[in-house]
């Protein structure tokens, strides 16, 4: 549930910023509306107004629609963790690319309205007309040295020249780490939402699998062992792994009880405890049966040190 109204709050408040950024309503100023320098007698031409409605009636629905995927997306939460990663951040490159599209397309009819009409900007507001390089929604200019220009529709904000050799580097860079990023993550949460975690006995050892922080320990380590009907009382702390509302997996911390390796999933029980010299480890498997046959083989193994279910 914290995850869900964390993430609800964050995708809400990301709209919000969205929509007050590149939708909200664009004024002519400084000689310019959308990005595009018109005289002033243009900026109030029947097809610009028309062009600037379309915009502004687009752009509401957008945010709109994006408001309620945004919330109905946290919902996923409550299902695989790892979907809900994959959906939100689908839906992140969704704002993103559409807010600029909208922007930028909208920009680009107005240029190409300004070359039709043949308007020319007024001499005493800018010194230069450069739309010309920003036609296409980015600064591409091979005369100019500049790496870094202040933005076109939001001067506080840069932009690379994408006429430059370290431009194009250094945003299709940015662009291709986030997605070779975003891939490591979604494989990470894929592999810990359905790779299943398994306690095999082997000889004198006992292996845990799991894609986050698999153990082996001696069987002759082994403190005691035994079924739990809930989760031990405590106020766990995640220090490496991953803990949403349906698993926990990895390493966690108590202040009272020390330190534990836990394979849990939330809903499923019995749970099977371990004590062992440095940790406790709880796992348990979302098959019915499976924990007690694990219970069952070590109580095999080890019959002075098994205690009876809870």
């Amino acid at each position: 549930m914290v995850i869900f109204i964390i993430f609800l709050f964050v995708n809400v408040f990301v709209t919000g910023v969205f929509m007050a950024v590149y939708g909200g309503k664009q004024s002519y100023s400084e000689g310019m509306l959308l990005g595009v320098h018109i005289p002033d007698y243009a900026a109030r031409d029947a097809d610009v107004d028309a062009l600037m409605e379309t915009y502004s009636k687009r752009t509401k629905w957008f945010y709109f629609i994006n408001f309620l995927i945004s919330a109905a997306i946290c919902f996923l939460n409550f299902w695989y963790f790892s979907i809900f990663l994959i959906a939100w951040s689908l839906w992140l490159v969704e704002l993103c690319g559409g807010a600029i599209w909208l922007l930028h397309g909208t920009h680009k009819k107005l240029y190409v309205l300004k070359m039709d009409r043949g308007w020319q900007a007024d001499a005493k507001q800018i010194s230069e007309d450069d739309d010309v390089y920003w036609k296409n929604g980015w600064y591409n200019n091979p005369n100019d040295k500049r790496l870094w220009v202040p933005d076109r529709f939001f001067p506080s904000n840069y932009s690379t020249n994408m006429a430059k050799p370290a431009g194009k580097i250094f945003t299709f860079g940015l662009l291709g780490g986030t997605m070779v990023l975003l891939l490591i993550l979604f494989v990470v949460f894929l592999r810990a939402d359905f790779t299943p975690r398994y306690l095999e006995l082997r000889g004198n050892a006992a292996q845990i699998s799991s894609p986050m922080s698999p153990i082996t320990f001696e069987l002759k380590d082994v403190k005691g062992f035994e079924l739990l009907g809930k989760m031990p009382e405590g106020n766990f702390t995640r220090t490496n792994g991953l803990a949403d509302d349906r698993q926990l997996v990895g390493k966690f911390q108590e202040k009272e009880t020390g330190d534990y390796r836990m394979y849990v999933y939330k809903d499923c029980f019995p749970v099977l405890k371990i004590d062992l010299p440095g940790y406790t480890v709880l796992i348990n498997s979302e098959k019915k049966g499976q924990t007690e046959s694990w219970y069952r083989k070590l109580a095999e193994r080890l019959p002075e040190l098994a205690a009876g279910a809870e």
